[in-house]
């Protein structure tokens, strides 16, 4: 009995010394877990903190702005930026080395952020966290398109930076110059100089391309002017200033007429006073029409394909998208069935609370684009043709035959491919939206055409094109 007794004894502490291993095995599991629960990437102390930054920024960026439309002079309605400056430090209590003026822009540092107002207008037009900076060499320092496509990286800021002919170009914070092809020579402005975003989420690799506005050197000794305008061109592409079928009081991208319900430009008048000859000299327009990542496609069959509204013949229609991020990317599908509404929306949200604004196109930045296209090509691309007739180009005319390709400046797909969506208003009631260029049907459509439609058209010709300003 003692024998059986004793074994009875060591088995009982086997027993309790693997429920021991067990218990601070479950309590080291609890632990993790609870760790994880508190400070992981979505842990609560992480969205405490998350929350925390949110609202100081929010009343970093509201406070700031608040100064600027207290600093709007009430003779005139204009910003005064040095009355902006005395309310700055008088009422947020901040000192000079708060301040920072760099070329149109005021920026603030206060509660941790840096809050940047547009010099002109008082608009607050970013927010980063003071300090959340790159490491020093990560951005590019070049002066000349040579030396920025050299180094190959972003800019800091937004920065103006020369051709071999002088012709200044101002390159967005976040973006880099790139060749169309690297065994070309370098570009000058009358080649289209294009720029890359390598920085913001969702639209990387997006391209842009520079549209000059003033005097620029087509050569060392040689000149054109590009004016920022609205045009009429007749069948020769000879340019004249634009009365048209839509008179400027019955066409605008400033109002919406009689609240038809299409979406008219942000602000017309910061975009013609910043792509002005006197501000930045030029605004960027989407090297490509507009395309989509990260979008489910919804479909539905077509029983007997017809001509039309269809991909090269296949059995299915594209009805629209879900989902899905606006890029300018070169092998991206084209964004398509899409409202003008719609069009304008993604292109306002593209990139907000930047250094820059984006847009849907307006008209004058879409006539402009034609003067200069043929001032420096010398060509009659007014008139032109969509190349790419009776078929449709799901990714663009550039994955085409060579000689169904529409690019002329570095720019793809103004004359061909689809109708695109832009700000500009018709009189019309029932059609206020305005369509712009060539259309894969074919036709007389062309580059220069105003067709005007509803506000719930959404084709599988139908897209559109941003556009950047500084």
């Amino acid at each position: 009995m003692q024998i059986k007794n004793r074994k009875l004894k060591v088995n009982n502490k086997g027993i309790t010394l693997i429920a021991l291993v067990i218990t601070i095995i479950v309590l080291l599991i609890l632990a993790g877990v609870a760790i994880v629960t508190l400070t992981g990437d979505n842990g609560i102390l992480t969205k405490a903190v998350t929350a925390k930054d949110g609202t100081t920024e929010a009343e970093a960026k509201e406070a700031v702005q608040l100064e600027a439309i207290g600093s709007i002079d009430e003779t005139t309605g204009k910003f005064n930026k040095e009355d902006f400056k005395t309310n700055v430090k008088k009422n947020l209590g901040l000192t000079d080395s708060s301040i920072k003026e760099n070329e149109n822009k005021i920026t603030v540092t206060y509660k941790g952020y840096d809050v940047t107002v547009d010099a002109t207008t008082g608009k607050v037009t970013a927010v980063v966290k003071t300090g959340e900076t790159l490491p020093a060499g990560d951005y590019n320092t070049g002066t000349t398109v040579a030396e920025a496509i050299v180094q190959d990286k972003p800019y800091e800021e937004n920065t103006i930076i020369t051709d071999e002919f002088g012709n200044k170009i101002k390159i967005p914070t976040g973006f880099k110059v790139i060749k169309d092809n690297p065994s070309d020579p370098t570009p000058s402005v009358k080649d289209g100089i294009v720029i890359q975003d390598t920085t913001y989420e969702g639209t990387i690799g997006s391209e842009f391309v520079w549209i000059p506005v003033g005097e620029i050197k087509t050569s060392e000794t040689e000149t054109v002017t590009i004016n920022l305008g609205r045009y009429s061109f007749n069948s020769e592409g000879e340019e004249s200033d634009y009365p048209g079928s839509y008179k400027e009081e019955n066409s605008k991208d400033t109002e919406n007429l009689l609240n038809y319900g299409n979406t008219i430009a942000t602000d017309i008048g910061d975009f013609k006073l910043k792509a002005s000859a006197e501000q930045s000299g030029g605004y960027y327009i989407g090297r490509y029409e507009a395309r989509v990542d990260n979008a489910t496609l919804e479909e539905t069959e077509i029983v007997n394909p017809g001509p039309y509204g269809y991909y090269n013949g296949s059995d299915t229609k594209w009805t629209g998208y879900t989902g899905g991020q606006l890029v300018t990317k070169p092998d991206s599908q084209v964004w398509n069935y899409v409202t003008q509404n719609k069009a304008a929306e993604l292109s306002k949200d593209m990139y907000k609370d930047k250094t820059f604004t984006s847009d849907l196109m307006n008209s004058y930045a879409w006539d402009t684009a034609i003067v200069f296209i043929q001032k420096v090509t010398n060509k009659n691309y007014a008139n032109q043709n969509s190349l790419n007739e009776n078929d449709i180009a799901n990714q663009g005319t550039n994955n085409l035959a060579v000689a169904n390709q529409d690019k002329i400046c570095n720019i793809w797909d103004m004359a061909s491919n689809c109708y695109e969506w832009t700000t500009e208003t018709s009189s019309r009631t029932l059609n206020p939206c305005v369509r712009r260029g060539g259309i894969y049907l074919g036709g007389n459509n062309c580059t220069v055409d105003r067709n005007i439609i509803d506000t719930t058209n959404a084709r599988s010709y139908c897209t559109f094109r941003p556009l950047l300003y500084l």
